[in-house]
Order: C-alpha cells, then sequence, then structure tokens
C-alpha cells in the first residue's frame, strides 16, 4: 500500500512510519527539511519537499497514493489574537484544505486527518463523547474544529473518504513536549497546589497506544466519522502527583488554593505578562480547562477501531518520569 504522511518527523511520525516500513509499505513523508526527514526516518521514506501552506509546492503530492495521514500542525496555546487565530489557521485551516484538494484530484482511497480533542475546547457537561458539543475558544482549538468542518463537508457534500480522528494530549519515553515535567519539578518542591474541590480528573494517551489506533485504521473506521482516542480511564491531578512522587522518592504536601482564587491570579498572571509583551507562564483559561474533569467515552473507537490502549494513565506516567530522569531533567 502507497502511504503519504504529512508532520512524519513528529513525535507520532517518527514511532509510526518504522512500522509502515517493516511490513512491507510504501512510505511518502510531506515535509520542508530533506535532511532531518532522512535523519529521523531513514533511507527507505520517499521525500516530497513542500509546504502544506503553499498550494504550488504540493502539486501532485498525492499521485498514487492510497491512504493520507494528514498530521502536520501548528500547536500551542497562545492567546486569541488576530494575528495569533491567523497563524494557526494558516497552517492547520488552510493546509488541511490544500491537502484535502491534492488528496481529492489523486482520488485517493483513505484520507484520515488526525485532529485534536482541543477542538471541542472545555466540555463541561458529564463523560465526553463525540457527540459532545465543541466550544473552541484558543486559536489552536478554532483552527482544528474549523478543519475538521472543512473534512466533514466534503464528505457530505461528495462523499470524500475521509476519518477524523480527535486524541488527547500525547505523552510517553522520547516524547519533546516533556507533558509532565513541570509537575514532576513541583513535586520535586514537596509542595503541590491542590487547585478547587473537585477531583481535577485527566486522561492522556500514550504514544504506543496511538500508534497501535492509526496503524489499524489502515483498515478500519468509517468514512464520515469522528472518533476520540483516550486511556482507558482518567485519573485525579492528585493521583498524578502522588505517583510522580514516589518515582522520585518524594514525600508532598498538597496545598488547596480555592478555584475562584487562582483563576483570579491566573487572570492578574496573563494581563500582565500581555502588557510586557511575554506570553504568560498560566492563564485563566488554563485554570479553568484543569478543573474541569476530562473523563471520555471511547467506546466507538472501540468497535470501529478495534483500539484497546494498554498502557494505564499509572504505567504511562511512571515511564515517562524514567525518561526524564534518564534524561537528567528532574
Amino acid at each position: 500500500m502507497n502511504i503519504l504522511v504529512t508532520g512524519g518527523t513528529g513525535f507520532v511520525g517518527v514511532n509510526l512510519i518504522p512500522l509502515f516500513l517493516k511490513d512491507g509499505h510504501e512510505v511518502s513523508v510531506l515535509c520542508r527539511d530533506r535532511q532531518k526527514a532522512v535523519r529521523l526516518l531513514g533511507p527507505k521514506v520517499n521525500i516530497i519537499i513542500g509546504d502544506v501552506t503553499d498550494k504550488e509546492s504540493i502539486k501532485g503530492c498525492c499521485e498514487g497514493i492510497d491512504i493520507v495521514y494528514h498530521m502536520v500542525a501548528k500547536v500551542g496555546n497562545d492567546l486569541p489574537s488576530d494575528k495569533t487565530l491567523a497563524a494557526f489557521r494558516k497552517v492547520n485551516v488552510i493546509g488541511t484544505a490544500n491537502m484535502v484538494e491534492e488528496a481529492q484530484k489523486s482520488h485517493v482511497k483513505k484520507f484520515i486527518f488526525v485532529s485534536s480533542i482541543a477542538a471541542m475546547g472545555i466540555v463541561k457537561r458529564g463523560i465526553i463523547n463525540e457527540d459532545s458539543p465543541c466550544t473552541p475558544y484558543l486559536p489552536y482549538q478554532i483552527s482544528k474544529w474549523e478543519a475538521e468542518q472543512i473534512v466533514n463537508n466534503l464528505f457530505r457534500k461528495e462523499n470524500f473518504p475521509c476519518i477524523i480522528i480527535r486524541p488527547v494530549k500525547v505523552y510517553g519515553y522520547g516524547e519533546r513536549e516533556y507533558s509532565y515535567l513541570s509537575l514532576a519539578r513541583l513535586c520535586k518542591r514537596g509542595f503541590f497546589p491542590k487547585v478547587g474541590m473537585g477531583e481535577n480528573m485527566t486522561c492522556h494517551l500514550y504514544i504506543s497506544d496511538l500508534i497501535d489506533a492509526l496503524y489499524n485504521m489502515l483498515n478500519r473506521g468509517v468514512f464520515g466519522e469522528t472518533y476520540i482516542l483516550a486511556s482507558k480511564g482518567s485519573i485525579s491531578l492528585n493521583d498524578s502527583a502522588r505517583i510522580i512522587a514516589r518515582e522520585i522518592g518524594k514525600t508532598i504536601h498538597f496545598v488547596f488554593i480555592p478555584a475562584f482564587l487562582m483563576v483570579m491570579i491566573a487572570f492578574l498572571v496573563e494581563h500582565l505578562f500581555l502588557m510586557i509583551g511575554k506570553k504568560p507562564p498560566v492563564t485563566k483559561r488554563n485554570v479553568m480547562a484543569t478543573v474541569t474533569d476530562r473523563v471520555y467515552d471511547i467506546s466507538k473507537s472501540e468497535r470501529d477501531l478495534n483500539f484497546y490502549p494498554k498502557i494505564t494513565m499509572e504505567k504511562g506516567i511512571k515511564k515517562v518520569v524514567a525518561y526524564y530522569k534518564e534524561r537528567h531533567l528532574i
């Protein structure tokens, strides 16, 4: 099978593409940096130089391709402004529209759009599934939601063979974002903030479980459908801290902070940093997301994608903490 991957030099791509090659698939990667692609993916990958935001540069990239995995994205928690929204839309919306156009011209058999749970914004009501209301607010969230609409509309109008997946935050050994590093460093100091009276439930997805799901999608998934990918079960922020503390040999003390007070502090910090032209370390939205429980129903992905994640949140946290220790980050 001939597979094209955009964003193939990222954390997900460097874990997924070797599996395709191992099983004899032909893999092409659309990227801007040939040397980086060769260094990360090896010589067996067909490298296509192009930029999804530049239509001319990607002309013909889908010729002879059976399946497209569209994973390239601009990510970040930047606050709303005309400038930031335009920057995110350029990559995530216009870039997706350009790739969809090329895939359609070349009559690809399947277009898998790797979106993000961020497209849903903060969902405050109950267990989250694919039918929960989307309320994106940050530029990244809005741009991913708008990109989904481009793909969905083409399916409805022209039966475009697309599938959308919404992974929660992906983490794991070898990650570049160090998802739990800030928490680990807080635990190392011996004190950890307990914000609000709730459990502050959260759920991430270990990289190997995402890779399994993406690989299964070679032959699975229903066109026109959207799937949430998350670990089986959520975990409270306090329990996450306890796991980290045990792994680094620390005893931690929880310091209660009322949610309204933390929101107020974050609001002031946010505006102070914006006034001096710097990115704030915490925002009101960060706090709101933290105190909103995130519990996901993945039954649809289990049924259609044979998605049964193997790495629990506890096991995954232990793995990344070991990775941070190995790299002398904590």
